[in-house]
This record gives C-alpha cells, sequence and structure tokens, in this order.
C-alpha cells in the first residue's frame, strides 16, 4: 500500500495513548505519550514515518525478529537508562537494551514522551542522547 493508505487505515481508538509498530512482521517501534490528545495529534505523522520504513524496506531488511509485543514491552521497561537534562523543563532519560534504543522525556514524576525503536547491533545509532 502507499504510504497514505497506511495512515488511513490505522484508526486510533477513544483514550489511546501510544502504539507498538511493526514493520514486515518485526518490532519496529514504540511511541507512547502522556495524553490521548497528544497522541491522535501526532500519529498520522508517526504513522507516516513508520509506513516508509514499510514502503522502502525490503522484507529481509526489516531487522530483528518480531517478539511479543508484552515481551517488547518487557525489554523496553528492563533497559538500562541514564538521565540527561533539557534545556526546558524535566529530563531527556536514554534506554539501551540488546535490541532496543528509546529515550523519554520526564517531567517531574510524569513521563511525557517514550519513543522506542527496535535495533540490531550493525545499525545501532550513536550514543549521543536525544534531546526535544
Amino acid at each position: 500500500p502507499s504510504i497514505d493508505e497506511y495512515v488511513a487505515r490505522l484508526r486510533l481508538v477513544d483514550r489511546q495513548r501510544g502504539a507498538i509498530f511493526g514493520v514486515h512482521g518485526r518490532t519496529a517501534g514504540l511511541e507512547l505519550f502522556d495524553r490521548a490528545d497528544t497522541c491522535r495529534r501526532l500519529m498520522p505523522k508517526l504513522i507516516r514515518s513508520y509506513a516508509i520504513d514499510a514502503v522502502e524496506a525490503p522484507p529481509d531488511a526489516a531487522g530483528q525478529p518480531a517478539a511479543h509485543p508484552a515481551r517488547w514491552l518487557e525489554a523496553v521497561a528492563a533497559a538500562q537508562g541514564r538521565v540527561f537534562p533539557t534545556v526546558g523543563k524535566g529530563a531527556t532519560v536514554r534506554l539501551e537494551g540488546e535490541s532496543l534504543v528509546a529515550a523519554a522525556l520526564v517531567v517531574g514524576d510524569s513521563l511525557v514522551h517514550l519513543a522506542a525503536f527496535a535495533v540490531n547491533e550493525s545499525r545501532r545509532p550513536s550514543r549521543r542522547p536525544m534531546a526535544w
């Protein structure tokens, strides 16, 4: 399907705050927000980004084998984290696990946004923290 078809086909449910994305049968990433209205506003752009991966990447180049979403969430929760200050409010928490990297914006005790991406060692990004 085209990128626009992906965006049109994926609809959010009431109070949805995030999603786990798969590309070619493999876990690709996770986006989680503190508020449903933020998720609703940003999700079309995020779907479009993952759709580009689906359209452009050959099926055998998608990365790690698929894990059940619950196991993948457990891997995100078990990832080692480091905290970095931000220019504005809150802190960035950078997470790394065996098959994923993630970053979260935390303000006080609240998680504002978490973005996690499945990676294999050959595609692991630099260790520079993500910034909002």
